[in-house]
């Protein structure tokens, strides 16, 4: 993701005719209203999908869940899982990392299958079924390839204050990657904007 963003940031820079909007997802602005029921209901998927993930790693490394929830709502549904907090803090760094990238990496297989059930099955799938894993696959690619960004609260800024936790300047490090980030992700954000308005969904 750092890649794909420096990369449109330089396009923008010098070969705009190759850039690439992006934009934020926001229901009834850059999502239409006809497109609302699917984004909700592969959002609820993805997000369950992703949380349970982290659950099953945290079974997997030894740490307690302090609680989990599975989300309903009219439209869509999703989940929350929250482990431990003496029990994560006790864990050794590397069951933190994995626990951290579960929901990512579960996120950006379920995306990548996806495309090989499009190439192998696409012709024989009802309408409303390609339709709605169109949105998963779109969602989950992004939601695993965002989340891992080194800022906080992501898993990504998650992880990387693990890693960096108990170095000298840990804390420095920290807050030079989350600005740095959040000012490339402005950055795209702004230039999008400017050359391509707001692109509905």
């Amino acid at each position: 993701m750092t890649y794909l963003l420096f990369l449109n940031l330089y396009r923008f820079v010098y070969i705009p005719e190759r850039a690439s909007p992006v934009m934020p997802l926001i229901p009834g602005v850059t999502i239409g209203f006809k497109s609302l029921p699917w984004f909700f209901a592969a959002a609820g998927f993805v997000i369950l999908v992703h949380e349970l993930s982290h659950g099953v790693q945290c079974v997997v490394e030894g740490v307690a869940i302090k609680s989990s929830a599975l989300l309903l709502a009219i439209v869509t549904f999703g989940g929350a899982v929250e482990p431990d907090d003496e029990a994560m803090e006790a864990a050794d760094m590397m069951s933190k990392m994995r626990i951290f990238a579960a929901g990512s990496l579960t996120n950006l297989a379920t995306g990548l299958l996806i495309i090989v059930v499009f190439i192998l099955f696409g012709d024989v799938l009802p309408i409303a079924a390609l339709v709605f894993l169109n949105w998963v696959q779109f969602l989950s690619i992004n939601l695993a390839l965002v989340n891992m960004l080194p800022v906080w609260p992501l898993d990504g800024g998650q992880m990387l204050r693990t890693f960096v936790g108990t170095m000298r300047w840990g804390e420095a490090l920290q807050r030079v990657a989350m600005y740095g980030f959040l000012a490339l992700m402005a950055s795209n954000l702004v230039l999008s904007m400017v050359r391509f308005g707001l692109i509905p969904l």
